[in-house]
């Protein structure tokens, strides 16, 4: 009968750890999905759980730990980590693997990098699965990222673990991870082409696939990607992307998607980066006035301590930026770049060029010769030089423009396309509309065929081959006569194709002089753009008119009108946006204003 009670109570004993075991496990793939609430309820069921054996106790702190970190109690959350530290001590018990992961994520919660790394070292130390083990690589992978710092050897150990992982999804998971951390890597590099290029088994639109329309968005990015439309589509829709909503707005501009979402400083530096190349490239009203919003806003008394290596170079340079064109803002941020840029980090080559253009045209700006010669050897001598994916000598020609004569650009080709004239060395050696026109597009797309280029050469249409196929080859012979050897400019099957290997052709258009107003702004949302159903009309035009226009190549207004069932001061408050966006182009005047769209 004794031995029988034994029995009894082991079995119970065994089925009562056994349910806890399976709490536990479930709590923690609760809270790794940020199901909050749910992974608190089984906190509750597993603290009026009896006899939990002194492992356990310290588990349920850990989880709970993890809940009050996700509740913004940061001081409770380390509070409750210091009472596990003495319960481990009191009991004789190890520290287990949560203790470390907790503590390190605790660490970063809050920005201390490298405290957090050690700490996830020694978690992955004290995993006792190949999920533990995961989780802990990722986030070395994250702090060696943040820090600057090669991760070499971590990505070994995570390709390794998807190697012997039998679970797809986990091996799929890691696959990405590792594919998005070398995507990033690429950017900083230089390296455009990876960028696009990067991909996963994978249908959802996630992290990598934004980084690439965050990238393609960056007016000094020249390598061609033609899938932004549909990847902004793809964007718009997506039911799982992480900070979708302020994401959009990032991508899109700011004005049209309503959000109360508040964002990681790292995504906060960049959309700062970004709308600062926006405003540096055309400084309308509405990029000026979302500019000083954001400059106003941005939490530079406590941010620092939270920024990535690579978040403290995005805003040390966008802050540089702005002082060269807005010398007299300068000030305002002299003791903020000052600390930015006296952090001990490793420089990106990407950053490291884009300084070395602001730092010489800064010389440039205060006709400092001497300097201005050593910046521009440095410039020449940089790797990313002669990288064709990048065009910062275009952009810095074009900027310099703005506070230099003419003479000063002897070794650029200039070509204005509202008044067609050419220049080089500062004068004038040629004057033809139809042929700035050409070379603005063709800067712009590096290839065209015939058709659209008698379009924009010279506003005929349609095109006849047996017609018109002379009427390009004798402006191109003219375009070639004018412009460097090393411009290469060829036909093919009816279709124009340009090279400008040393970027030495600048465009110049009217645009409005860089200013920032950093007063407080108040900031009026048309509700009208927050409608569910315009939102793909806002991103992408293009698809929406494609399907109507057919084999046609504009609309007028009223067909514009009909198609998007709209008033027509909304419809014209709309072709105002896409012509500022430059996604449709006026012709014609009075009753024979039409709207085209180049949807090839």
């Amino acid at each position: 009968m004794g031995l029988s009670s034994k029995s009894s109570i082991l079995n119970v004993s065994k089925t009562r750890v056994s349910k806890a075991s399976v709490l536990f496990k479930k709590a923690w793939d609760l809270r790794d999905a940020r199901k909050i609430e749910a992974c608190k309820e089984i906190q509750s069921r597993l603290r009026q759980t009896t006899g939990l054996s002194p492992q356990e106790e310290i588990e349920l702190r850990l989880l709970a730990v993890s809940t009050l970190r996700a509740d913004g109690d940061l001081a409770k959350s380390w509070a409750l980590l210091d009472e596990v530290s003495r319960l481990a001590d009191d009991t004789g018990e190890s520290f287990p693997f949560q203790f470390y992961f907790q503590k390190a994520l605790n660490c970063l919660f809050v920005g201390q990098l490298t405290t957090a790394l050690e700490f996830f070292i020694k978690s992955k130390d004290k995993s006792v699965d190949a999920a533990d083990k995961q989780k802990a690589l990722v986030n070395i992978l994250l702090c060696l990222e943040n820090l600057g710092l090669a991760a070499d050897g971590t990505l070994v150990e995570l390709e390794r673990l998807a190697r012997d992982n039998r679970d797809k999804q986990v091996k799929s998971r890691i696959r990405k991870i590792v594919e998005t951390y070398r995507q990033r890597q690429s950017f900083r590099d230089g390296q455009i082409t990876a960028v696009y290029a990067a991909k996963v088994d994978d249908s959802d639109f996630q992290q990598m696939e934004y980084y690439k329309l965050w990238v393609s968005e960056l007016p000094y990015v020249a390598a061609s990607w033609d899938l932004k439309e549909e990847y902004l589509a793809e964007m718009s829709s997506s039911s799982s992307l992480h900070l979708k909503s302020f994401r959009l707005q990032t991508i899109l501009g700011g004005d049209r998607f309503s959000s109360e979402q508040t964002a990681p400083i790292g995504e906060e530096c960049d959309r700062l980066y970004l709308w600062t190349w926006r405003w540096i490239m055309e400084a309308g009203e509405q990029r000026q006035r979302l500019l000083s919003e954001l400059l106003i806003g941005f939490d530079y008394a406590t941010s620092l301590k939270r920024m990535s290596c690579e978040d403290v170079q995005i805003v040390r340079n966008a802050l540089r930026w702005i002082g060269l064109l807005c010398p007299d803002l300068k000030p305002k941020f002299h003791d903020f770049l000052r600390t930015l840029e006296s952090q001990n980090i490793p420089s990106f080559p990407i950053y490291e060029f884009e300084l070395l253009w602001i730092r010489y045209l800064e010389a440039l700006r205060k006709r400092e010769k001497g300097l201005t010669d050593r910046l521009r050897r440095s410039i020449e001598e940089h790797p990313l030089a002669s990288h064709r994916e990048l065009q910062f000598q275009s952009i810095g020609d074009l900027i310099s423009s703005r506070f230099t004569s003419d003479t000063t650009q002897s070794n650029a080709i200039l070509v204005d396309s509202e008044t067609g004239q050419i220049k080089s060395s500062g004068k004038v050696i040629l004057i033809s509309q139809p042929a700035a026109r050409l070379i603005d597009a063709l800067v712009e797309r590096e290839s065209l065929r015939f058709d659209d280029a008698l379009d924009i050469a010279f506003d005929i249409r349609p095109y006849d081959d047996g017609v018109h196929c002379a009427k390009i080859y004798n402006l191109i012979a003219r375009i070639k006569k004018v412009l460097p050897p090393s411009v290469i400019l060829q036909t093919r099957d009816r279709r124009i194709y340009f090279r400008d290997p040393r970027l030495r052709i600048s465009i110049t258009r009217d645009r409005i002089t860089p200013t920032l107003n950093l007063k407080a702004l108040k900031l009026t949302i048309d509700s009208q753009t927050l409608r569910r159903d315009t939102v793909d009309r806002w991103i992408h035009p293009r698809l929406v008119l494609k399907k109507a226009l057919g084999g046609r190549k504009q609309l007028s207004r009223t067909e514009l009108q009909s198609l998007i069932k709209a008033s027509k001061a909304t419809t014209n408050r709309w072709i105002k946006l896409w012509i500022t966006q430059g996604l449709i182009q006026r012709t014609g005047q009075g009753r024979t204003t039409a709207y085209r769209i180049d949807i090839a």
